[in-house]
């Protein structure tokens, strides 16, 4: 058998393979893993203002935030069943309302026990 026939091949048997547990690690967006869109009408427990130097913020499962971008401002209500612990604020925020990537941190809340 000719080896470089055989190495192509292997390769992609394999590399496939390898990225299933990665795939398998982020839900698809559609499965609301990440929580909802809070409708504008919702009180918040608490609003986050976004600036140009945020790279990070804290949340808890559960909880609505209202999330103000400069003159933008979007809700969201964090999903509690403790499936994603950490994103980027882009995954949820509406086309066009961030500029650079924030990671969302999302704790468990201590509520809701067992979750």
């Amino acid at each position: 058998m000719k080896t470089k026939l055989l190495i192509p091949a292997v390769l992609a048997i394999v590399l496939p393979q390898l990225a299933l547990p990665a795939m398998a690690a982020r839900p698809a967006k559609n499965e609301n893993l990440l929580g909802v869109s809070a409708p504008p009408s919702s009180t918040p427990d608490r609003k986050i203002k976004i600036g140009p130097d945020t790279k990070k913020v804290n949340v808890q499962a559960g909880e609505i935030v209202r999330f103000d971008v400069g003159d933008k401002t979007f809700s969201w209500k964090f999903d509690d069943f403790g499936k994603v612990s950490v994103f980027d604020l882009n995954e949820i925020a509406p086309p066009g309302v961030l500029d650079h990537s924030v990671k969302v941190y999302v704790a468990k809340n201590p509520r809701t026990p067992g979750l």
